[in-house]
Order: structure tokens, then C-alpha cells, then sequence
């Protein structure tokens, strides 16, 4: 069924072990996020935002007004995807892991730390009597309430974890050319990479993706334990459509790939949309030209309205028809046609069906989350972040044939 909502990993504040007041704030002040926002409220009735320590929720409530916020939450226009801990490697052989801290008997924690690694009630009670003390404290609790309503929790067992996030990460790293190429490049003397004990980390550290990116192969295992993670909250969020790192369409390619799913199947498993000349909202929002808090007026017009409809069932023959009807959902504002244009690239999935049909899928040792999923009949649509993508520099050195990659796990 076509989704109405997006899990958009763009709006997800990356923390460290630093201060994660520092990272909202930055996080906040870019007023290129706050143009994303304002795209994707016009794209979805429902934005779904994966978070850590709710430090979103001030943001948005800034960025919006608080009754506006509130109004848009009663609506059903954001969920918050909540999860538990920090995802890092860790050396000693301990590799992809998600780790929380505990306060010591003489060392208790911070307000943000209890923020990022207490539950959602002690991490919004943080955030917002922190960072929203203008709002008053009678309104404090009932802006409280009102997110709660929207958490989705993260749950799972370690098991899982292991099964389809750690494991997964390793399979997806392991059979991508391109990606045990970008391993193996890193360390061209060596005779043999083990993916758990990357030389880079001591046994004594732990590292984490923070907003930095990609910058050597162990943030590259951590970005794409991350997509995992994505793909698994995608699910908890009704199937969702995505937002992710560009590059990601091709590492889904090679999900089914890898599960002997044909490859006639897997050639129309993804098709690219190119959307051009679209009046660019976003970038109207960021530059001040025209105020989020308008784009909740624009959006329940008529139009737009039918144009999310459409979106939901957007046939890959009829761009164009998108592009009008995009125009035609923004034109009744009048400053619209003054905006700067974009594109907007998007992929379509086409859905296979359920295992066992006359398809020529093979239904036995599917061992990946997003295959089981993508048979049951998930076909999400899927958005790039070109700022982003799933890969490390190229000024690492070429690969040579010496190196082997390994998973020892």
C-alpha cells in the first residue's frame, strides 16, 4: 500500500559523546534543514523523524512556534522514531554495538546525557524544560503529552540487533564490490581485513558517526549499519517510504541480489524519477523568502492534497504530470513563481509480491530484513540526500588484490 509517511533520515540529529546541546543548536541554526522540512511537509501527510535525545522536538517548536507544533502534531503531520543508545564500533574485537551510559555512584549525568540515554519521557522532560522555558511551565506538560502520542519506540532484542543490523552490515559491505574495494583501499600492505577488528580503533575506544560523515571505513560500516537501522524503522512506521544516503538505491539492489532473487526482478526493482523545474519551496523557506509556518496553510489546500494523493501512486510514466501537479499545488501562492527551480530525483520500487509465486524467487535462505519485507509487498519510494552518500574519500589509496575481507562475527 503507498505510504503517507517518510522516514526521513535527514532530519536526524547525529550525536556524539560530546555535548549534544552543541549538535541541536548547529543542527537548528542550518537553514537548509529547515527548507527540507518544508519539501517534505508538501511531499507527506506525515514526517517520521528518527531520533536519540528528542533534541528535535525543541527544534521544531522554535522553528514552527509552539502552537503551531502543536496544532501539526494533533494533525498527525510528524511521528518521532526513538532510539535507544548510540550506535558506535568499538575495538577489542566488540565492533558495531549500541551502547548507552549510566550515571556512576559519584557521577551522575548531564541533563542532555539523560536526554540521550534515558526513556522518552526522561528525555523530553530534559529537552523541553531545558530549551523551552519560554513557553511557560503550564504548557510545558501539554506540549509534552502531545509528542509522546507520536513516539514510535525502537525495540528490540539483541538477537535482532545482531541478526539484521551487525551481521546485515557485514553481508552488505562483504558483497558489494564497491564497498570491500573501499575497505580493502584503506590498507593496501595488509594481507587480511577482519571487518571486527579494524586496525583504525584501539581496544580501548569506541567510535561513533558523528556529523563529520564518512571518513575512513569504520564510519563507512557505521553509515551502513545506520541505513539497516533506517530500514528497520521504516517498518515500525507502517512500511514507510525513505530518505536516505544517495548510493543506498544500489546497496538495496544487492539485498535481493544476494537472496537469488532474479535478476529480471531486480532490474525493475528501482526507477529513477527526475522531477525538473519544480518551484523550490525549500529553498524559498531557507532563504527567508517565505515562512515555514506557512507551508502548514499551503499544504491543506485542496491541491496539495491531491497532489500527496498522487504521490502516493505515482506511475513511473508520468513525470511530467508530477511536475504539473506540483505547480498546481503551490500556486496559490502567489510569490511562488519567483522561487527558485529544482529537481528532485526520486526512486520507485516496484513491488515483486509474496515468496512462492511463479516468479522465479528462490524462497528459502532469505536471511536479510529488507528482502522479507520487500516480498511481503514493501516497495517504498526512496529520496537521495546528494550531500551525503554511502562511500569514503577518494583520495584513499587504490585497492590491491592482496587484501582479503573478512567477518570473523
Amino acid at each position: 500500500m503507498p505510504s503517507k509517511t517518510i522516514l526521513d533520515a535527514r532530519l536526524f540529529v547525529r550525536l556524539d559523546l560530546n555535548s549534544s546541546l552543541h549538535h541541536n543548536l548547529d543542527f537548528a541554526s542550518d537553514p537548509a534543514v529547515r527548507g527540507h522540512l518544508a519539501r517534505q511537509l508538501l511531499l507527506y501527510d506525515t514526517v517520521a523523524i528518527p531520533t536519540i535525545d528528542f533534541g528535535i522536538v525543541p527544534i521544531l517548536a522554535e522553528w514552527l512556534g509552539e502552537g503551531l507544533f502543536r496544532e501539526m502534531l494533533a494533525a498527525g503531520a510528524f511521528r518521532f522514531v526513538h532510539r535507544h543508545g548510540l550506535l558506535g564500533y568499538a575495538g577489542n574485537g566488540n565492533s558495531l554495538s549500541s551502547f548507552i551510559l549510566r550515571p556512576g555512584p559519584d557521577k551522575p549525568l548531564l541533563w542532555w546525557q539523560e536526554a540521550m540515554f534515558r526513556d522518552s519521557g526522561v528525555a523530553l522532560e530534559r529537552q523541553i524544560g531545558s530549551r523551552l522555558s519560554w513557553i511557560g511551565s503550564s504548557l510545558q506538560p501539554v506540549l509534552m503529552d502531545a509528542v509522546l502520542q507520536k513516539v514510535t519506540e525502537l525495540d528490540y532484542d539483541n538477537n535482532f540487533f545482531m541478526k539484521n543490523v551487525v551481521k546485515e552490515t557485514y553481508r552488505d559491505v562483504l558483497k558489494s564490490n564497491a564497498l570491500s574495494n573501499m575497505v580493502r583501499a584503506e590498507f593496501p600492505g595488509a594481507h587480511q581485513i577482519d571487518l571486527t577488528r579494524i586496525p583504525t580503533v584501539n581496544p580501548n575506544q569506541v567510535r561513533v558517526l558523528g556529523k563529520q560523515g564518512i571518513t575512513d571505513s569504520v564510519d563507512l560500516l557505521l553509515r551502513v549499519a545506520e541505513l539497516n537501522l533506517e530500514i528497520v524503522a521504516a517498518s515500525y512506521v507502517g512500511g514507510a517510504d525513505m530518505y536516505t544516503a544517495d548510493g543506498s538505491q544500489e546497496l538495496l539492489r544487492n539485498k535481493l541480489a544476494r537472496n537469488n532473487v532474479g535478476n529480471d526482478l531486480i532490474e525493475g526493482f528501482v526507477k529513477l524519477i527526475d522531477l525538473h523545474k519544480l518551484p523550490d519551496i525549500g529553498m524559498a523557506v531557507a532563504t527567508g523568502q517565505f515562512p515555514i509556518g506557512e507551508v502548514w496553510r499551503l499544504r491543506e489546500s485542496s491541491e496539495a492534497v491531491r497532489f500527496r494523493e498522487w504521490m502516493r501512486n505515482i506511475q513511473v510514466s508520468d513525470p511530467e504530470d508530477v511536475t504539473a501537479a506540483y505547480i498546481a499545488a503551490i500556486s496559490r501562492e502567489p510569490r511562488s513563481a519567483s522561487w527558485p527551480v529544482r529537481m528532485i530525483r526520486l526512486a520507485v520500487t516496484t513491488a515483486i509480491g509474496s515468496v512462492g509465486t511463479a516468479t522465479g524467487l528462490v524462497a528459502s535462505g532469505i536471511d536479510s530484513f529488507f528482502v522479507d519485507r520487500f516480498l511481503g509487498g514493501y516497495s517504498p519510494k526512496l529520496f537521495f540526500n546528494k550531500l551525503e552518500r554511502l562511500g569514503i574519500p577518494s583520495s584513499v589509496p587504490k585497492p590491491t588484490p592482496r587484501v582479503e575481507v573478512l567477518d570473523r562475527r
